[in-house]
């Protein structure tokens, strides 16, 4: 029900950063502050849409028969609630190092959606009453990685603020689905 007020906050978040930008023509650090905190509302209202699918996905499955690995979803969940945290603490605080912490945590979160993804995959073969409950996990999942990855975006943008640069090397990627073929 909330997803409605984030896409409002984005797009006054948007004319806002219009207005400053028309008015104040500002440079370097305020340029660089000004333009990752509109790519960084862009991120937040993605979170908030993969939080609404989460929350969806959850409605149905209640009603569905409880399978074994609904019990890993809660910790890919506060994983994910705990990046999104650190990374707004980061930006709060002008905190480049904190920033790439939850940059470099990204990785964590891949890993749980791989294994979980595989562990899901067993328990459709093993019993076919299992498939909508696990594809509902399955996409639950998914949603929460995605939320990882938009963390990450957020973190770069909070380094760059600080530093004036983009992290270097390449971004920590969990996980083993190389040809993109089991990504939903």
């Amino acid at each position: 029900a909330s997803d409605a007020k984030v896409d409002d906050l984005q797009r006054e978040a948007e004319q806002q950063v219009m207005r400053l930008l028309a008015l104040r023509q500002p440079v370097a650090i305020d340029l660089r502050g000004i333009l990752a905190a509109l790519k960084i509302a862009a991120g937040i209202e993605r979170i908030a849409d993969y939080a609404k699918n989460v929350a969806k996905r959850s409605v149905s499955l209640a009603e569905l028969p409880t399978v074994q690995p609904v019990y890993s979803i809660p910790h890919m969940g506060r994983a994910a609630l705990a990046m999104l945290k650190d990374v707004l603490d980061a930006y709060n605080a002008n905190d480049a190092a904190k920033a790439m912490d939850v940059w470099n945590r990204d990785e964590t979160l891949d890993d749980i959606y791989t294994g979980l993804f595989r562990e899901l995959l067993t328990y459709m073969m093993e019993d076919a009453r299992n498939i909508t409950s696990c594809t509902h996990l399955l996409f639950i999942a998914k949603n929460l990685e995605r939320i990882g990855d938009h963390c990450t975006n957020i973190a770069e943008n909070v380094y760059f603020i600080v530093t004036g640069r983009h992290p270097g090397g390449e971004r920590p990627k969990g996980g083993d689905f190389d040809n993109g073929f089991f990504y939903l």
